[in-house]
């Protein structure tokens, strides 16, 4: 995916297959934890993620966000958090996941959602 502001949404899933190598990324969840330092994300496919806090990162236990971040290269799966958007509490993360696994991982709409 190209483009100037457009990220590849993915879930950890797709982060632990190895999608999002080198890339700003976009994962939404619900905070769960944070020590400070670095907080986990119940992901949109119920997995958890733990974040570095690499930006102004306002937590709230249970706000449900989209992290902008990048993955960490010398931590596995552990990202850097940029930015954390509220998406409101009515958001829901089943259909999310849904939309990102069955629709825009497809390619079947690329013309839709990739830039060209």
């Amino acid at each position: 995916m190209s483009g100037e502001g457009v990220f590849p949404r993915l879930n950890a899933t797709m982060l632990e297959n190895g999608m999002g190598e080198g890339m700003i990324l976009s994962i939404c969840g619900a905070f769960e934890s944070t020590d400070g330092q670095s907080f986990t994300l119940r992901t949109s496919d119920g997995k958890t993620l733990r974040y570095a806090i690499s930006g102004d990162i306002e937590f709230e236990q249970g706000k449900i966000v989209e992290v902008m971040g990048a993955k960490n290269a010398d931590n596995g799966v552990q990202l850097d958090a940029f930015v954390a958007r509220d998406l409101g509490q009515d958001f829901d993360l089943d259909l999310y996941n849904d939309l990102i696994t069955k629709v825009i991982s497809s390619g079947r709409y690329n013309d839709i959602f990739i830039p060209k």
